[in-house]
């Protein structure tokens, strides 16, 4: 493997205020399965639609329709399944 196919821009979480980096693994993936861990009470289970860095995503129900209007919600907001 090159060193620019080792390359990955990296991913951070709020740590205090201060980025760390996620640990390898942790952040899902397209087509990943989840709960979505709402304010009012656990919702789903939906699809990642789309991942958007560093700590969002959208999210689909199992017929590819958009969840919650297209509005992404953070990643730290979801269990995966």
């Amino acid at each position: 493997m090159t060193e620019s196919e080792n390359t990955q821009n990296p991913q951070y979480e709020d740590a205090g205020g201060r980025p760390s980096v996620i640990p390898f693994g942790s952040m899902p993936a397209v087509g990943d399965q989840v709960l979505y861990m709402a304010p009012e009470g656990e919702r789903g289970p939906y699809y990642i639609e789309k991942v958007i860095p560093p700590l969002s995503c959208t999210l689909c129900d199992g017929s590819g329709r958009q969840v919650n209007g297209g509005v992404a919600v953070q990643i730290s907001e979801l269990q995966l399944l």
